[in-house]
């Protein structure tokens, strides 16, 4: 929490105190799975239907100057894209939701 006096995971003190207050959850226990699988945008319109039912609080977390980010990351070697639908990117947005994709290259051995 915000103001906190900052401790390792272990509990050992650290210099300071938080600067932000935040909350992260995995909400299925899927792991690392191919995105043959399941379409990236069918996996988050499962976490966007979990979230949807408490869009005025979320919604609210922006209004008094929070983020609440759908995080999706994920690994590559080439060059690939996400294209997310209009209906789904309109839900976010309903939501208060921004989509955050986070990249993380592998090393090329061209």
């Amino acid at each position: 929490m915000v103001g906190a006096p900052r401790v390792t995971p272990k509990g050992r003190p650290l210099n300071g105190t938080h600067q932000e207050t935040y909350w992260s959850a995995i909400p299925f226990d899927r792991r690392e799975y191919q995105s043959i699988d399941d379409s990236v945008e069918d996996v988050l319109v499962s976490v966007l239907e979990l979230l949807e039912p408490h869009s005025k609080f979320l919604n609210g977390l922006g209004a008094g100057g929070g983020r609440v980010h759908l995080m999706v990351s994920s690994y590559s070697s080439r060059n690939y894209a996400f294209e997310f639908s209009p209906p789904f990117l309109a839900s976010c947005a309903a939501t208060g939701i921004s989509l955050v994709h986070d990249v993380y290259p592998v090393q090329q051995h061209w």
